[in-house]
């Protein structure tokens, strides 16, 4: 005898199969067209950086009698603006000196000297003096230094991903 209810089961489960294998090969290209149109690609791009290289950094920690300096004549520096950062104290008042090829850049006299100074190379001129008359004054315990920094820019590729329809 034939049972209609078998026969019937299995064809909606036929039907049923290629319905969803047709829905299948429809959604597809639908998830493709998805996919390739947020695949990453590489896009390379150019960005600028600040730079700063150490050129030279001067100790200033010691014991500087009166009427007696320290110096320095820098010269290979960078041609371009350099900054010069200064970080000394001192037990008596103290004078910093530095010149550049543009001229006078700082003279300032005291026991603390934190500052930031711009000038232009290739040369400078340091001093720090213990400025007492000669032979009568106290010494002068400083501790510190001077550095001196060359800031630029430069350009840094990098590799992005992204979208390949993007710029």
């Amino acid at each position: 005898m034939f049972n209609t209810k078998n026969i019937f089961a299995k064809i909606m489960s036929e039907t049923s199969k290629q319905h969803s294998r047709r829905r299948l090969w429809f959604l597809l290209p639908i998830i493709l067209l998805i996919a390739v149109a947020v695949l990453p690609t590489p896009h390379v791009r150019i960005k600028t950086e600040k730079r700063s290289d150490l050129e030279r950094q001067l100790n200033c920690s010691g014991t500087l009698k009166d009427g007696y300096y320290w110096h320095w004549d820098l010269t290979g520096l960078s041609w371009l603006r350099i900054r010069i950062v200064v970080n000394i104290e001192s037990t008596e008042d103290i004078i910093v000196y530095i010149k550049s090829v543009e001229g006078i850049v700082c003279n300032e006299r005291g026991r603390v000297h934190h500052y930031t100074l711009y000038a232009s190379g290739p040369s400078l001129y340091v001093k720090v003096e213990n400025p007492t008359i000669f032979g009568l004054g106290p010494s002068a315990v400083i501790s510190g230094d001077i550095k001196i920094y060359h800031d630029y820019e430069t350009q840094v590729t990098y590799v992005e991903w992204l979208p390949w329809w993007m710029p």
